[in-house]
C-alpha cells in the first residue's frame, strides 16, 4: 500500500497487485488513529470474498470469487468495535461479461490496483464512530 496524498481531512491510498484491501485499511486506521471516517474505492479485483446477510440466521452467507473483476464501486465506514478498527464494506463489481455482484466485502484482494479515498470526520482523536453487537440482529451497529 502506498499513502498518495494525506492531509488533516482525506487520505488517498494505492494498492497493487495481490495487496488484501480490508486488511490494509484497518492496519492503516490502527497506525493513524482514525477512528470515524468515510471511504470509496475503485480499481481492479483478482479475488474477493463477498457476504449477504441472512436475518433470520443472524449470520452472513460468505462466497469467494477467484477471477478478474472490476471494482466498479466500493463504499464503507471506518468506526471502532470493542477498541480496534472497524470497517464495514460494501461493493459493487463487474466481470469481462459486464455482469454485475455485490455484497458486503470480507475479502478484496488487488489485481491491478486498487485506490482509496478516505474522508475523516474528524482529527486524529477527536471523532470516534462505535459500533455495538445489537443481540436482536446479530450485527455489529454503529451506537
Amino acid at each position: 500500500m502506498r499513502r498518495i496524498l494525506s492531509n488533516t481531512w482525506h487520505e488517498i491510498l494505492r494498492f497493487d497487485e495481490g495487496e488484501d484491501i480490508v486488511a490494509g485499511i484497518l492496519g492503516f486506521a490502527r497506525e493513524n488513529k482514525i477512528e470515524a471516517a468515510w471511504l470509496s474505492a475503485i480499481g481492479s479485483a483478482k479475488e474477493i470474498e463477498l457476504g449477504f446477510y441472512d436475518l433470520e440466521k443472524k449470520k452472513y452467507l460468505d462466497k469467494t470469487f477467484k477471477k478478474p473483476l472490476e471494482v466498479v464501486e466500493a463504499s464503507g465506514t471506518i468506526s471502532v468495535l470493542d477498541s480496534k478498527p472497524a470497517l464495514h464494506l460494501h461493493g459493487v463489481f463487474s466481470d469481462e461479461n459486464y455482469q454485475t455482484l455485490g455484497g458486503h466485502i470480507h475479502k478484496l484482494v488487488a489485481n491491478a490496483t486498487v485506490e482509496v479515498f478516505i474522508h475523516k470526520l474528524g482529527e486524529s482523536g477527536s471523532a470516534r464512530l462505535e459500533r455495538k453487537r445489537d443481540p436482536e440482529t446479530g450485527l455489529n451497529l454503529l451506537d
